[in-house]
């Protein structure tokens, strides 16, 4: 398939919608959402990385994003598009009234890749004209897409629509908030738990839950790569971005900086800084 659209279009029925969006080779985006998301794409392929996880996409594939997780996803090289749909509670609470619940258990895996079908494949390829029309879409109209979608993902994704279908979310504070803005300090998980309103085995586990990643592991990832920008853009000596960071010991700092970088983090800042004079 390769259907050009207008990228940024929708089709909204309250608290649901499908949008359609374009991105160039290459392009890297990231997201984090507190609805379940289904992605299909309709031209080009992509990967997408969930902590250590990495998962690849192509054209008439379909995509479950589990809410709450955060993702980055990376085009190939060639043009991607992309519709997302995401189905609010009061259309998932009227669908379970309308139709025949599926038997088994539901998918439990936070991204999930498969394949489509000729009654999927059809159904996104008609919603490109009402993306493209220049009257809109009735909101009466959008809700039967949108209950229409759940119908077809159920004929062959049973799992994947039961999945759907569990949309109470828990009341998660903002973890990856409290994280992040104390990012530049030398807090114990013990404290970061705590300004999270969470114990330190619940903030563990949320955060895994988000990030596929142990929390400590993300952290010194996102250290070092804030280190990496900081000894390549300013003049501060390896020591003091060393302590700047938190890291506390410039030897075990330049240890952690080869072992992700492949090279000591004094030598990264002369190789940068030999490239500006030449």
């Amino acid at each position: 398939m390769n259907i050009l659209s207008n990228a940024g279009s929708s089709i909204q029925y309250r608290d649901s919608f499908i949008s359609i969006q374009s991105y160039v080779p290459f392009s890297i985006f990231n997201m984090q959402h507190t609805c379940h998301r289904l992605l299909f794409v309709l031209s080009g392929a992509a990967t997408v990385e969930h902590g250590a996880d990495v998962y690849r996409m192509e054209a008439g594939q379909l995509i479950f994003l589990k809410r709450d997780i955060a993702v980055s996803l990376t085009a190939g090289d060639a043009s991607l598009e992309i519709i997302t749909a995401v189905i609010g509670e009061e259309l998932l609470l009227e669908f379970t009234r309308m139709a025949a619940l599926p038997e088994g258990p539901a998918l439990q895996d936070a991204v999930t890749v498969h394949d489509s079908t000729p009654q999927l494949e059809d159904y996104f390829i008609t919603l490109v004209h009402y993306f493209t029309s220049q009257n809109g879409v009735e909101p009466s109209l959008a809700r039967i897409k949108l209950l229409e979608l759940l119908f077809c993902t159920g004929a062959k994704h049973p799992a994947l629509l039961k999945q759907l279908l569990q949309w109470k979310q828990q009341v998660y504070g903002d973890i990856m908030a409290v994280v992040c803005d104390n990012l530049e300090n030398s807090l114990t998980l013990s404290r970061l738990a705590k300004l999270s309103g969470r114990s330190l085995s619940s903030f563990k586990r949320d955060f895994h839950a988000i990030n596929n990643m142990a929390p400590s592991r993300w952290i010194r990832q996102k250290k070092l790569e804030k280190a990496k920008e900081m000894v390549a853009n300013t003049s501060l000596a390896v020591a003091d971005v060393c302590y700047t960071l938190g890291f506390g010991n410039v030897t075990h700092f330049s240890r952690l900086f080869k072992s992700y970088f492949g090279v000591s983090p004094s030598e990264f800042k002369r190789n940068k800084q030999q490239l500006k004079v030449a």
